[in-house]
């Protein structure tokens, strides 16, 4: 990283949080946005939601509408499920 101040996103792939606990180590936490895709402890569905969530709260420009559109073709025609 070229520039100390920036803030980072660090997303991991897969059901684990040992590359980001690493990173946390590394890293100053606090100054950077640390995601994971998965989580073994949570719905992985409700999980990918906060992900799509936190990365458009920091700019991040996503497809909103094709993001759903393949949970629906995952989970069937109903989608995400109302809480």
């Amino acid at each position: 990283m070229s520039n100390q101040d920036e803030t980072c996103i660090f997303l991991e792939i897969g059901s684990g949080r040992t590359l980001i606990n690493m990173g946390k180590q590394a890293i100053a936490p606090e100054d950077h946005l640390w995601l994971v895709s998965l989580d073994p402890k949570k719905n992985n569905f409700e999980t990918l939601e906060k992900v799509a969530v936190s990365l458009s709260d920091a700019g991040i420009l996503l497809n909103i509408e094709k993001f759903y559109s393949d949970i629906k073709s995952i989970k069937g025609s109903d989608g995400l499920k109302q809480s």
